[in-house]
Formats: structure tokens, C-alpha cells, sequence
């Protein structure tokens, strides 16, 4: 009896996922194909928003701020070396894309809404975290 309605369970699951496969399946061949281009584009698009985020950072906001904001100088130096860091990631995708004939993405116009270095270490904070999970 047990392996009976074991049975009967089965078949009524497979039956109920055959359709929702099938619906998949379809969704995905009429979905585009993604390349490694756009892989990559997608890449570049958040490279190019950490770029800027650290770059008008340094341009807004002295030593002096990020001292008397309560940070060290240690930190400050370790901020411009993330600029630089993203810097070469827009560079060297922008290079990868353009020599596999793919026109790379341009940077966009961003409004970050920083508005002193204790806004731009919580928004830092959060753009890492996109970066990372992406």
C-alpha cells in the first residue's frame, strides 16, 4: 500500500514538473544568447561606476577630511590605491573588449550622493557589495 501511494505521488510530481520544464526550456530559447562580450560589458558598467565613485571621492575629499572624519592616513593612501586598481580594471576590459571587436560600454553619469566622507564610507561600503556579489 505504501509503495503504492509512493507510486502514485511520483508519477503526479513528474506530471506536474514535465510542464513547467518544458515552459523553461521555451523561455530559454527565446531568451538572447549572452556572449562573453556581454558578460564582459557588464563587467565593465560596474567597473566604470567604482571608477568614478573612488575618483570624485579623491577629488572632494582631502587627507584632511578623511582625518578629521576619524581616519587615518594609512586609510586615505589605501584609497587611492583602489582608485588605481579600478582604474586598470576599466583599462584592461576596455582593451579586451576592443580588441575582440566588441565596442566596450562607455562610463555613465552617475549621482552617488555623497555629501562628506562618513556618506561616502557607508556608499563605499555598499558599492563593494554589488561589486563582490556580481
Amino acid at each position: 500500500m505504501k509503495s503504492t501511494i509512493f507510486s502514485v505521488a511520483a508519477l503526479a510530481a513528474v506530471a506536474i514538473a514535465a510542464p513547467a520544464k518544458n515552459n523553461l526550456l521555451a523561455l530559454r530559447q527565446m531568451a538572447p544568447e549572452i556572449t562573453d562580450a556581454d558578460i564582459l560589458q557588464y563587467a565593465l558598467t560596474l567597473e566604470h561606476l567604482e571608477d568614478k565613485f573612488y575618483r570624485e571621492a579623491l577629488d572632494n575629499f582631502t587627507q584632511a577630511d578623511f582625518a578629521d572624519a576619524g581616519f587615518d592616513a594609512t586609510f586615505y593612501e589605501n584609497l587611492k590605491e583602489i582608485s588605481s586598481d579600478e582604474m586598470t580594471h576599466v583599462s584592461y576590459l576596455t582593451a579586451g573588449l576592443t580588441a575582440a571587436g566588441a565596442k566596450p560600454v562607455a562610463e555613465c553619469t552617475y549621482a552617488f550622493g555623497v555629501t562628506d566622507v562618513k556618506s561616502f564610507v557607508a556608499t563605499s561600503s555598499i558599492l563593494e557589495g554589488v561589486g563582490v556579489s556580481a
